[in-house]
This record gives structure tokens, sequence and C-alpha cells, in this order.
């Protein structure tokens, strides 16, 4: 990976970054004048994080931008999608969850205008857990078909 020193001109030189690049903390200490470690940091750092997903994306370059120990890294696209299917699975896990929390509440303790709230809300999570299970279950998975002729014995 390469790490680039990308405080040259404006805050970021968004014209050199690439997929496979990191913004080594040093950069983004010196860019935000906060210390890596603080809460401070994370934020502004979180910051740039964005502004660099978004002004990568103005350009049409699509990138995943991960924050990795004080540093960001653009990652490639092999690093990105396995990067983002683990944030969607742990999404999903927190769907489940707060599902799971949602049906244990005590509606002994609400209001009857909050009973039909809180049914209607149930109903409404209980629909996208729902979804997401049978999507794993039945979702087919089809094998690679091959778009270029391949050799006359295949």
């Amino acid at each position: 990976m390469a790490t680039k020193s990308i405080v040259k001109r404006r805050p970021i030189d968004f014209d050199i970054l690439e997929k496979g690049d990191v913004i080594p903390t040093s950069d983004l200490e010196a860019l935000t004048g906060e210390v890596y470690g603080t809460s401070a940091y994370s934020l502004a750092i979180l910051k740039y994080q964005m502004e660099i997903r978004n002004r990568l994306a103005d350009r049409g370059l699509f990138v995943t931008v991960k924050c990795d120990r004080g540093a960001l890294r653009i990652l490639t696209d092999s690093e990105a999608s396995q990067y983002n299917f683990d944030r969607c699975r742990a999404h999903v896990r927190g769907i489940v969850q707060s599902h799971s929390r949602a049906v244990n509440v005590d509606v002994a303790n609400l209001g009857k205008a909050d009973i039909t709230a809180h049914t209607r809300r149930l109903a409404i999570s209980g629909h996208f857990v729902q979804a997401v299970l049978n999507a794993r279950k039945t979702l087919p998975v089809t094998g690679h078909k091959r778009k270029t002729p391949g050799l006359p014995s295949e």
C-alpha cells in the first residue's frame, strides 16, 4: 500500500488519491491539530473520511475509506468487498438484536397510544428481520457464466 503525503495544497490533494492509498496518522494530526487517540481526533478524521469519499465520488471514483489505527485507508476493490460485506452483516446482527429487545418490552407499562405505536414498530422490524432471514436462505447461488469463448474442448 502506498503511503502518500497529501498535505500539499488545500487541506487534502484529492487529485493524487487512489485506491490502496494510506493517509498516515502524522499527516492527519497535522491537518486536524488533534492528537491520535482522543475523541476530538476521531471526530475530526471522520470529517475527512466522508470528504474523501464524497470528493472522489464527484470525480467518478467510488471508494470505501476506512479508519485503520488512526490512519485513513482507501481500500482496494478486494478489500472493500470484504469490508462492506462484514459491515452489512454487523448491521443485520444489530437489527436482529434490536428487534429481540423490542419484543421483550413490557407493554403493561405503556399507554394505549404507545402500545399501538409499539405494536406497529414491532411489526415493521419483524418484517425487516424476516426479509433478511428469507433472503439468506432462498437467494439462489448461480455459477459464473463465461462471457468470452472458451477452448473447443470446453
